[in-house]
């Protein structure tokens, strides 16, 4: 019962640092072709 929400609560963790570093990479993507 215990291994269950763990999971989840790694899917989580793993998601929303996959996110922040997909947001981070846009962003600087971003100011990189604004400053051109």
């Amino acid at each position: 019962m215990d291994s269950a929400p763990s999971s989840i609560l790694f899917f989580e963790l793993k998601h929303s640092l996959l996110s922040g570093h997909l947001e981070c990479m846009s962003s600087q993507k971003f100011k990189h072709e604004m400053s051109d």
